[in-house]
């Protein structure tokens, strides 16, 4: 076969692939993920009642968490099958809210949801939740027991850990997916000048500056790259973060939260606590120091 007849086919399958634009409808956009398997995806489904609680965290439409404590394997067939229920649901058209009441008048009252779906995809996004003791939607409930279902199927074979630090040990040996690393690290001096949020979660990196009551700054994200995800791993076990006191003594206020299918540990340090044991305070110390200068360190 000579070069014009890769030419030719080179020009025969870019007229038919499937692009995605930021005027594309969120129905537009799941068909062409129907059609293109790169385009990736990120979907949220949780589900209670009075028998049982279900769970299902997808990311890039590959990487499932069942229930928050199994990692799954999805196939492509997988894949198929979760775009192609949300786009024959019509899910795209589904009410923002489900089972609302009339409130009366400067009623208040928060809002409680017993099953929510929320898809990422391309340019478009959506959230579609069920009420409490609302009248239930059919569709809406129907559909997300339809996706879990999908994932749940694989159960027997998903991935499961021991403790936070079996969890850190996958996935440094990359046998756990870096996105089921959930990590928060909120930093305040003490002068009340401006501190920030460092977050990991769903395989993506994210800063944004923070000052309680005066400032939110917008997210700085970028995909977890392979670099930072290594280096938080590595800090977390250098310091043995599971291990680590509840409560630790230093300047302003940290706060630490780390998450590893189902297993967390979560540290505070603020001046007025009482000083730890050494140990514990230099291995805090030097652990809060590598993740702050996440993910900058790992910049080229």
């Amino acid at each position: 076969m000579n070069a014009l007849f890769f030419n030719a086919l080179a020009t025969l399958l870019a007229a038919v692939s499937f692009s995605v634009s930021g005027s594309d409808s969120l129905d537009d956009v799941i068909q062409a993920a129907i059609n293109d398997a790169e385009i990736p995806f990120q979907l949220e489904v949780s589900c209670a009642n009075a028998q049982r609680r279900r769970s299902l965290a997808v990311y890039r439409g590959r990487v499932g968490v069942l229930n928050r404590t199994h990692q799954v394997t999805l196939s492509a067939d997988d894949r198929l099958t979760l775009l192609q229920l949300l786009h024959d649901a019509g899910f795209s058209s589904f009410e923002a809210r489900y089972g609302e009441k009339k409130k009366a008048t400067k009623e208040e009252a928060p809002l409680r949801v017993s099953c929510r779906v929320h898809l990422e995809i391309a340019t478009q996004e959506k959230t579609s939740v069920q009420l409490f003791d609302g009248a239930p939607s059919t569709s809406l409930l129907g559909l997300a027991d339809a996706l879990i279902d999908v994932a749940a199927a694989h159960q027997d074979a998903g991935l499961q850990i021991t403790s936070l630090a079996d969890g850190l040990v996958k996935l440094s040996d990359t046998v756990l997916a870096p996105e089921v690393l959930e990590l928060r690290l909120v930093r305040l001096p003490e002068d009340a000048s401006l501190g920030f949020i460092l977050r990991i979660e769903g395989g993506d990196v994210s800063r944004q500056a923070y000052a309680p009551g005066d400032t939110v700054g917008d997210p700085t994200a970028q995909t977890l790259d392979a670099c930072t995800s290594q280096k938080a791993i590595d800090a977390l076990r250098e310091a043995s973060v599971w291990d680590l006191p509840r409560n630790l003594q230093r300047d302003g206020t940290t706060e630490l939260d780390i998450s590893v299918l189902g297993q967390k540990k979560s540290v505070i340090a603020r001046s007025s606590y009482r000083h730890a044991d050494d140990a514990a305070q230099i291995q805090f110390e030097e652990l809060v120091s590598q993740l702050e200068d996440l993910p900058a360190s790992c910049t080229p």
